[in-house]
């Protein structure tokens, strides 16, 4: 029997949580340029922490929509998400993919002037 201590899965858990922060941090760099480390790990932490509010939870979900706010506001962890978006990311019961597709187009129309172009 193989025995697993519970030190040995909180290592392992440890150690996966750091490497997501690494690939979360290299693809939000790669949407939003290069920034201090501090600012970049105050994002990387405020978009993990704002992904659950929306109901985001897998890896690719935090990373989506870590890359679509990164484009948008850049690496500021003092980023607000205006009405418009806050009323995608929190429609009750919409599966995560229709969220983030409706936030990037979103996004796209406000960097283009439209702030309310996925609403309608």
């Amino acid at each position: 029997m193989i025995v697993i201590r519970q030190a040995q899965l909180d290592a392992l858990a440890s150690d996966r949580n750091s490497n997501f922060r690494v690939l979360l941090t290299d693809a939000l760099a790669s949407a939003a340029g290069k920034h201090s480390d501090v600012a970049m790990s105050s994002f990387v932490s405020r978009i993990i922490s704002d992904s659950g509010m929306f109901g985001l939870f897998t890896e690719n979900q935090i990373v989506r929509f870590g890359t679509i706010t990164a484009g948008r506001f850049g690496p500021d962890p003092a980023y607000r998400i205006p009405k418009a978006a806050l009323a995608i990311l929190t429609v009750y019961g919409q599966d995560p993919a229709t969220k983030l597709d409706r936030y990037q187009s979103w996004a796209a129309g406000a960097q283009a002037g439209d702030t309310h172009a996925a609403i309608l």
